[in-house]
This record gives C-alpha cells, structure tokens and sequence, in this order.
C-alpha cells in the first residue's frame, strides 16, 4: 500500500479497534495477504468489509459464504466480485431467510433469477 511501511499496516491489521481495521479492509490498495486475514478477524464488521472489498478472491468470497453472521454472507453476495453461482447458492441453502431474500433480489439485479 503506497505510502504505508510494512510495520505500520501490520500495527493497523492488529490496531484494538475494529473500525481502523474494517477501513483498512475497505482500502483498495490491500495486499490479498492482508484482506485474508482481516476476513478471519473475530469481529463480524471487520469481516463484512473484507466480504465487501473490490479486490476480494473467489476464494476469500466462498470462505466468507459460510461466515456464522447473516450481514457478512449478505455482503459476499452483494460484492459485484460474487459469481452467480455463489449467488445461487446463498440464494438457495442460506439458513437465514433474510440472506435467501436479499440474494434472490441480487440474482434479480443482475438478470440471473431465471438463467440456468
């Protein structure tokens, strides 16, 4: 991340409060190594964030799909990084209806609701 030094990004990954962490998983300019473990942070808002970044992997994407907090999955599908089958899939087997919901307006958005 430009201008940042490798120690102060590590003090701000590991900085107590959650919102300086959650700004940092919104930076665009997050090395993957980072978002990763920000997407493992014990807070669910730190969490949501990373599911939000536009520099997310499928990978991270699919990991944060089994997030146990219904906001972070609603963010994984929300993120335009989500393929639609991922979609599909909160959309279908979320045990949460409200994530079923949202999701089936996503697919909805997106023109996906009836396509294969």
């Amino acid at each position: 991340m430009p201008g940042l030094t490798p120690d102060l990004v590590d003090a701000v990954v590991h900085d107590p409060s959650p919102l300086v962490r959650a700004d940092l998983a919104r930076n665009p300019g997050i090395p993957l190594a980072l978002l990763g473990q920000l997407a493992c942070d014990a807070e669910p808002g730190v969490r949501e964030k990373a599911a939000s970044s536009a520099v997310i992997t499928p990978a991270l994407l699919g990991a944060l799909a089994a997030d146990p907090e219904p906001f972070v999955r609603k963010a994984v599908g929300r993120n335009p990084c989500a393929g639609v089958g991922l979609v599909r899939r909160l959309a279908a087997s979320d045990p949460e209806e409200g994530v079923r919901e949202a999701m089936g307006l996503v697919l909805r958005r997106r023109g996906e609701a009836e396509a294969g």
